[in-house]
């Protein structure tokens, strides 16, 4: 099943465009020329009619407009008149706020998490069936997770 640009609606999605507003993630779908069109071309050539050329890599202003990339990082400085307003356009801002790495004790809380819920069907699903017996151990191993959790007996 393909999904269609958001902002066209005729063509097929290409692009993915994430934004946050109210403190909210929203996922946006874009074709190529409609993400083109609103993330990346600016409204034209610098003023001087000069096209900005970047010293390491040999990008030009017109092949960032034309491919919406850089071909290296220097090319942020030599070629900052386009890159930049098309960089805040789709970050919403200069700098890039990525996320932050999982130190351990949140990788590890993360891992009981998903144990938990393991466990916790696995509990369900055994009482279901009748084998009291096996969802007494897995219940048994689920209190272990829930005290290393700091949560103690669940109840939802």
């Amino acid at each position: 099943m393909s999904m269609l640009c958001c902002a066209c609606k005729k063509n097929q999605a290409t692009n993915m465009y994430e934004r946050s507003a109210d403190g909210k993630k929203r996922t946006e779908y874009y074709c190529s020329d409609c993400y083109r069109r609103l993330f990346i071309t600016a409204d034209g050539f610098p003023a001087t009619g000069e096209l900005a050329v970047c010293p390491r890599c040999g990008t030009t202003t017109k092949d960032f407009l034309s491919h919406g990339v850089v071909g290296c990082e220097e090319c942020y400085v030599h070629l900052a008149a386009e890159v930049i307003p098309a960089v805040v356009r789709m970050q919403g801002r200069e700098a890039h706020c990525g996320k932050r790495p999982k130190n351990g004790a949140e990788r590890k809380r993360e891992e009981l998490e998903t144990r938990r819920k393991k466990l916790k069907a696995e509990v369900e699903k055994r009482l279901r069936a009748g084998d009291y017996e096996s969802a007494r151990k897995y219940s048994e191993e689920l209190k272990d997770v829930n005290a290393a959790l700091g949560q103690g007996e669940v109840t939802d």
